[in-house]
Parts: structure tokens; sequence; C-alpha cells
């Protein structure tokens, strides 16, 4: 059998180990949002991290959570929004980060914003 050897040594590869997704809510609370104000969202969102990491991946699902203030089992549909990037751009940017998602929060009148990074989640709130 082949062993697949990855990367190639002779060719010109960047590598960009820091992964960051924001997952973009369709509520606010458990009330959904239009569609138009749910594109905006992922507009936004996919926006700011292609100007500060260099491009993104959207990808949709379906998350679920209880909300604290109707203790209500809510189900939205989710953009998950990640970026790749070098360590030194991340450290460089991480505070750009955290803004976006503390700004948001109030804006998209969010309780927490979920926020994958380095393979770990973080519910921000």
């Amino acid at each position: 059998m082949e062993k697949f050897d990855f990367p190639i040594p002779s060719s010109n590869i960047m590598e960009l180990p820091i992964k960051t997704a924001v997952f973009v809510p369709s509520t606010e609370i458990d009330k959904k949002v239009s569609p138009a104000r749910f594109r905006k969202r992922i507009r936004e969102t996919r926006n700011f991290l292609d100007r500060t990491f260099g491009g993104s991946t959207r990808m949709k699902g379906v998350g679920s959570w209880e909300s604290s203030k109707s203790n209500k089992i809510i189900d939205e549909d989710v953009v998950i929004v990640e970026s790749f990037s070098t360590k030194p751009n991340y450290l460089k940017n991480d505070q750009l980060l955290r803004d976006f998602i503390q700004k948001k929060l109030v804006s998209w009148k969010q309780q927490a914003i979920s926020v994958e990074y380095k393979n770990k989640l973080y519910i921000i709130s």
C-alpha cells in the first residue's frame, strides 16, 4: 500500500494552523429573524473574517440550545463561518475578533455566540 505523504516537500505550501469559526445564529433569543437579516449577519461575519484573516468558508447547520430566558429548547438554523490563519496573524488580530463578537452579541440580540478556536468551542456571553 502506498503511503500518502503530505505536504509534498518540494511544493510551495502555506500552513494556516489556527482555525477560528463563528456560529452565526438565525434567531433573536427564540424568535427567527427575517431571511434578509440572517443573510446580512452571514455577510458581516464573512467580510470580517475575510478582511481580518484572509478568507473564509461557510457551512449551513442546525443548532439547538436551552434558553435561560424562556426555559425552552431552541432549534435554529446556523451558518458556521470559518477561517484559517497563521499564528502571527491570529495574534495580531485576536482583539479585533473579540471586539467583533462582543458587538454582535448586542446588535444581534444574543444571549451567547459560539466561537470555535483551535478545536475547542467557546460560548461567549
